[in-house]
């Protein structure tokens, strides 16, 4: 939120030194002189100029946001329409989700997104489940809504400041429907019309994306990925992990991989995958790096844990760990084995028991807090000995 803040900003600053230089050039053009010219600007309500950048800034502010939330209420409403049951819905890092029968409100980031809402496929088979209304709806929703207030604009009298405010809102509705509506990626991340051209053109990818969101419910609603359905993970394809569907997919076999104690079957698959790095987008390679990390870690290859846990990914797992219970985990692990500190690793645990509920998904919260008590356990167990 705050580099948006700083966008905005920064955009709005530049339109303000482009209206002066552009209304000095003018005089200029029509042959004032210079000094004139600076001389007319001094007639100017800078007053009245600072109040409309500062409104135009804070309309900007709240018809960004109210895009952000219209754009997941689509897929919302589009999923909901197709079949699909709501599971949760975020915006920014506050996540609204039904558990144990009543609406809670989680914390939860995602490096890259600004919102998400994600649904429950409906039960029937993988290829007569409709993925293009659900991957379209915030697309549409931007658009409508753009529409209806451009219409509004041009149709209806009405105060200055609401024009203003329905001309911006119009203008990122119109922004957003065509950055999430033209295929393309954003710092490696498909979007929507991305995600529905591959999904249309790759049949394999559908059956990604229902395992995912189908696994994504069971963990949110407290299931253990170890007790999900086995062909669930299973694929006897070539790996490709530039697709993000794919790899999002294949990083969730890994972590049921080490939530069964399968350390080697893990490192393998996750390191195999580094031979391709270049090609994986950079949030799937930092949460690859950090499964991988943990897996040579329980494995005793501690320096190669160091190589993949640098400065960087330990950034990274710190600041996510207060969200995602499977940083902790991590950082658990790494200070019992990589630093010998035992009580920082109990520190890790204490946080994980503490905070179990407040962890948006709670399986995996559940899975974290056994991990690493079996991670202590056998490191006090190879004490004894």
């Amino acid at each position: 939120m705050k580099k948006i803040f700083r966008l905005l900003l920064g955009l709005l600053a530049g339109v303000g030194a482009g209206v002066l230089i552009g209304t000095m050039i003018g005089m200029i053009a029509d042959g004032v002189s210079v000094g004139e010219a600076f001389g007319r600007l001094e007639d100017i309500d800078f007053g009245e100029m600072a109040l409309v950048c500062v409104s135009s800034l804070v309309f900007a502010a709240v018809a960004l946001l109210l895009q952000i939330i219209l754009h997941e209420a689509g897929h919302l409403i589009m999923g909901l329409l197709t079949g699909y049951r709501f599971v949760s819905f975020r915006i920014f890092n506050l996540t609204l989700l039904r558990q144990d029968g009543r609406l809670r409100i989680k914390r939860f980031a995602l490096a890259g997104t600004g919102g998400q809402c994600l649904m429950s496929p409906p039960d029937r088979p993988i290829a007569e489940i409709d993925t293009r209304w659900y991957n379209l709806g915030g697309v549409l929703m931007n658009a409508l809504t753009a529409a209806a207030a451009l219409l509004c604009v041009c149709l209806f009298p009405m105060n200055v400041w609401l024009k203003m405010f329905l001309a911006i809102f119009s203008f990122f509705g119109i922004c957003c429907a065509l950055l999430n509506g033209i295929p393309m990626k954003v710092s490696g991340i498909g979007n929507d019309g991305y995600n529905l051209l591959h999904l249309e053109r790759e049949p394999e990818n559908k059956r990604f994306l229902y395992c995912i969101l189908a696994v994504n419910a069971r963990l949110q609603s407290g299931e253990r990925i170890e007790a999900l359905p086995e062909e669930w993970f299973y694929s006897d394809g070539t790996p490709d992990w530039s697709n993000g569907l794919e790899a999002n997919w294949r990083l969730m076999g890994a972590t049921r991989l080490l939530s069964q104690h399968r350390w080697q079957e893990a490192y393998d698959e996750l390191s195999a995958a580094l031979s391709s790095e270049d090609r994986i987008m950079k949030i799937m390679l930092m949460e690859l790096k950090c499964e991988l990390t943990y897996a040579c870690l329980m494995l005793g290859k501690t320096a190669e844990a160091q190589t993949h846990f640098d400065s960087e990914l330990q950034t990274y797992a710190a600041k996510y760990s207060s969200t995602q219970s499977g940083k902790k985990r991590l950082l658990a692990a790494w200070k019992l084995v990589a630093e010998g500190d035992r009580a920082g690793a109990e520190a890790e645990l204490d946080y994980l028991r503490t905070h179990r509920d407040d962890y948006l998904i709670r399986g995996e919260a559940d899975m974290d807090i056994t991990l690493t008590e079996h991670l202590l356990l056998r490191s006090s167990s190879a004490a004894e000995e």
